[in-house]
């Protein structure tokens, strides 16, 4: 749990998906209508401030010193089949192992790296044959791992799917849960096969290397859990500028909404909800709130509808109608306001950068000193050394995995 929660925290920013979380704790008191009105309306503006933390770091690769060394000749093993042109030509699905480390297993290391990396054989050849296996690594972020135990066991759910038949019914089914256990001798496929959710060895591999192909990513030390080591992300620094950016950027957008479009008002007219009457609810149904209002029992007003102003009582004072009967809302000016929300979000995207020593991917201040600027250059190069070696680490792990099973 306190893995799934770190992750989910970070993957929001990464993937652009909706911060409800944030939003719901920044705006308690919304009501239904607007929360969805501004989940409807968002735009993921932190996933450009990852994605330029992402796009640098990949340069990683570039760098000259940045090579996976072989020994000139490797005796019994035919060239076609090199560890070389495994790694570096034949690698599955992305031709090498580096194109893979940086297009799929750097961002997962970034949000996750309490993932679990499983290599596992993508095919089984029949004993005499002349095929080698054919490793492949698969993460399996912190919401998949259901079990782990460091160098004894892996349990880990996939995201694929089983077929099954409900033996009552005759219905098939298509969402079956596919769970993939791997220990020292073996990796087993589990598979759903009935509407109770009993689960059968689908597929065994015994690889017989006597240690667990399966390593958790890992990053800087967060604390222990009895036998566990929790991480967390070299970039988790990023997490409190960012969360506060996307309340920022809700709260500015809805502010722009409310003072850039006219409100017209009319006079006299009932300004209850035609729908329901009033009431908040759909007919005598009291649990399911009006489809027109949401509840609200009075006529919306956004862009282009009109507020209705009801008379009071002529008893207590009530002044005539105003001529003509009808205006539009004043509304101070949104220019001033929209200038100020937009330094607090530069300030708060240069913030999140500097966090990890990468405001220079936002801009240099021209009055910062050439000295200064040399040491904020140094400290963001430790910070990329340190995620450099963790990339290293992984792709060590992998090789010697890939290598056990082929050799």
């Amino acid at each position: 749990k306190c893995t799934v929660e770190m992750y989910d925290a970070l993957r929001i920013h990464f993937n652009g998906e909706y911060p409800t979380k944030i939003i719901g704790e920044r705006r308690p008191n919304e009501s239904e209508h607007s929360q969805k009105y501004r989940e409807k309306t968002y735009k993921p503006k932190t996933k450009i401030i990852c994605s330029r933390v992402l796009n640098s770091l990949s340069k990683i690769r570039r760098s000259p010193d940045w090579v996976i060394k072989f020994p000139s000749e490797v005796n019994a093993i035919p060239e076609n089949e090199s560890p070389e042109k495994y790694i570096n030509q034949d690698f599955p699905f992305f031709a090498s192992l580096t194109t893979w480390l940086f297009a799929i297993c750097l961002k997962n290391y970034l949000i996750d790296p309490n993932a679990v990396c499983v290599v596992i054989p993508l095919n089984n050849p029949e004993a005499g044959s002349n095929d080698y296996v054919q490793p492949f690594p698969i993460i399996f972020n912190s919401n998949q791992v259901l079990d782990y135990m460091e160098k004894h066991y892996a349990v880990l759910q996939s995201t694929e799917k089983s077929t099954y038949k409900d033996t009552v019914s005759g219905k098939t089914f298509y969402d079956g849960k596919v769970v993939l256990v791997i220990n020292e001798m073996q990796y087993i496929r589990y598979e759903q096969v009935n509407l109770q959710g009993r689960m059968e060895a689908a597929y065994i591999y015994n690889h017989n290397m006597g240690e667990v192909p399966a390593f958790k990513l890992r990053a800087q030390f967060c604390h222990n859990m009895d036998k566990m080591v929790i991480w967390e992300s070299r970039i988790s620094s990023m997490l409190p500028e960012l969360d506060e950016y996307v309340g920022m950027y809700s709260d500015l957008s809805a502010q722009v909404v409310q003072h850039v479009y006219s409100e017209k008002w009319t006079w006299g007219m009932n300004d209850q909800c035609q729908s329901c009457m009033g009431t908040g609810y759909e007919g005598d149904n009291t649990s399911i709130p009006c489809s027109v209002c949401h509840g609200e029992k009075r006529v919306k007003v956004g862009p282009y509808q009109i507020t209705n102003v009801s008379p009071t009582n002529k008893n207590l004072g009530q002044q005539d109608a105003p001529i003509p009967p009808l205006g539009y809302v004043a509304k101070d000016s949104v220019a001033e306001m929209t200038k100020l929300l937009d330094e607090m979000l530069d300030k708060t995207a240069s913030k999140a950068l500097s966090a990890i020593n990468m405001e220079f991917l936002d801009k240099v201040p021209l009055a910062q000193s050439g000295i200064a600027k040399n040491v904020d250059r140094d400290e963001a190069n430790n910070s990329v050394h340190a995620i450099c070696e963790d990339i290293v680490s992984i792709a060590d792990n992998i090789c010697y995995f890939i290598f056990e099973y082929r050799y």
